[in-house]
């Protein structure tokens, strides 16, 4: 009579390294790894920032008809008269555009520290359940050593003990390469101090031109003036209001919302940079 073959022992279950792609690193990485081409532009599974971004530049088209429109008649009015007397620029100008190209770099260090702590944050999550279950089956291996009586069991469970703590040590690293919290409200806290020293600045500008006997209606030149910097200010006060919101937002934590309210507010406010040294360029060549 012939025997029945004995059944094939059971495969060994997968590893949550082999799962995801071998190494510790692998478990830091995900979505937003460190050599992905996506370098963040996902926000946790909403939207790609570039639909955001593409939304921020169709709201800001306005603003630059607005200028293109303000800007023709600008030169077509200094052509057509003889009243015409050019405004000299007040020398605090330079000071405030120095401040407001400032507020622009540190805005786009906030932008950066949002990017590196979402792209951190994100591969944390993944790596904490992980760490998690590490915890359990080193435990799990102390308080019953009697029941295993396994050499090879106890080296696979120190094994995993030390793998823990690399990891610890790989996720200490990240944060302290991409930043934290507190670094980015500092950021976008002086962005927005900046800020309302330029608008300060302004101010200071309208009163040297009013000491000197120009004002809103003394010649076509001064009212230009007065409407092209005042409409600026108006909308890096709008930007000013925004950055708030922003900061208020991501006070506490950064989520993926805080996270795209930085990117936003940062094109905003370099559009608001690049529109003031135009404005600038244009009453020196125009004057």
């Amino acid at each position: 009579m012939a025997t029945a073959a004995p059944p094939a022992p059971p495969a060994p279950p997968k590893s949550k390294e082999s799962v995801s792609g071998g190494g510790g690193s692998g478990l830091l990485r995900g979505r937003f790894g460190e050599g992905g081409g996506g370098g963040g532009e996902f926000i946790h599974g909403s939207f790609p920032l570039s639909r955001y971004r593409t939304g921020i530049w169709v709201a800001l088209a306005p603003i630059v008809m607005l200028f293109a429109s303000l800007t023709s008649a600008y030169v077509v009015r200094q052509g057509l008269g003889e009243d015409w007397r050019p405004t000299t620029l007040p020398s605090v100008l330079w000071w405030n555009s120095l401040v407001l190209i400032a507020s622009s770099i540190t805005m786009e260090a906030a932008r950066r520290k949002a990017k590196g702590i979402s792209n951190f944050e994100f591969r944390v999550s993944n790596f904490e359940p992980v760490l998690a279950e590490s915890h359990v089956a080193s435990r799990g291996s102390q308080v019953e050593p009697q029941r295993t009586e396994s050499q090879v069991r106890i080296q696979s469970q120190v094994g995993i003990q030390s793998q823990v703590t690399g990891r610890k040590s790989r996720v200490e690293d990240l944060r302290a390469r991409h930043g934290s919290l507190p670094e980015l409200r500092k950021w976008l806290l002086i962005t927005l101090l900046l800020g309302l020293g330029f608008l300060l600045g302004q101010i200071v500008a309208w009163r040297q031109l009013a000491a000197r006997g120009i004002y809103l209606a003394t010649n076509p030149s001064s009212s230009f003036f007065y409407l092209l910097t005042a409409t600026h200010g108006l909308h890096l006060l709008g930007g000013i209001i925004g950055l708030s919101g922003v900061l208020t937002a991501t006070w506490r934590k950064l989520t993926p919302g805080g996270r795209t309210g930085v990117a936003v507010a940062s094109i905003y406010w370099h559009f608001m940079d690049g529109l003031w040294i135009y404005i600038l360029l244009l009453l020196l060549v125009v004057p």
